[in-house]
């Protein structure tokens, strides 16, 4: 697989509106292209989901989502069944019906959004969207920055938060280094003299993950 062979929503999942359905081929393309050292767009910062073979299932959705306002186009979230007994044997149903087994990740795309940024050669956009839910999957840390394990020598997966959560008003009058802004100044500052990396990409929504985020903060 190659970067610019993105898998397409499926036209009878989009004719199925409002569903849900696993997108495998997702799954197959991320492995092959992003996660793999071998790969078109490997990149490195994800490079602890391919050491600890961190399972991920994609989902399409069809029916738009909206929060406070804005369309919300991708949300990356643990997989693991929650609630009381009959809860989780509901989830890890559905979860075994749609990928065979129960994954680390669930990470949901909109489906009409993809299919047409495809469609209107914007396949950035697909791709900085897919990347964006990428770095929320993450392994735990303890108090000390160190990652944490099962008895079993699993790691113990969790959403990972933004890299920097600061004010523009700081940044401003005190410089980068009094805030915790450096490594986003210094990323804005390589592009600006290098351009990005893979590709320019404007995205038109918002992750549902870090939009949960902010309203539990």
């Amino acid at each position: 697989m190659s970067a610019d062979t993105f898998p397409a929503p499926p036209r009878e999942v989009l004719d199925a509106s409002p569903t849900v359905a696993p997108a495998l081929d997702v799954e197959a393309w991320v492995s092959d292209v992003v996660l793999d050292p071998d790969g078109d767009l490997y990149n490195v910062d994800h490079a602890h989901l391919g050491t600890y073979e961190a399972r991920l299932g994609f989902l399409w959705a069809t029916d738009t989502l909206v929060k406070k306002g804005r369309r919300v186009l991708g949300r990356c979230q643990t997989a693991k069944p929650t609630g009381d007994t009959w809860q989780q044997l509901v989830r890890t149903e559905q979860l075994l019906r749609w990928f065979g087994d129960v994954p680390d990740f669930v990470i949901t795309l909109d489906a009409h959004f993809v299919s047409h940024a495809l469609r209107t050669d914007r396949p950035a956009d697909v791709l900085a969207l897919v990347e964006h839910e990428l770095y929320h999957a993450a392994v735990e840390k303890d108090r000390w920055g160190a990652e944490r394990f099962t008895q079993d020598g699993r790691p113990i997966w969790g959403v990972r938060a933004h890299d920097v959560e600061e004010f523009a008003g700081v940044v401003r009058r005190y410089g980068v280094a009094a805030s915790a802004a450096g490594p986003l100044v210094e990323a804005a500052d390589h592009v600006r003299q290098h351009g990005p990396e893979v590709a320019q990409a404007t995205i038109e929504g918002i992750c549902g993950t870090c939009r949960r985020e902010v309203a539990t903060a």
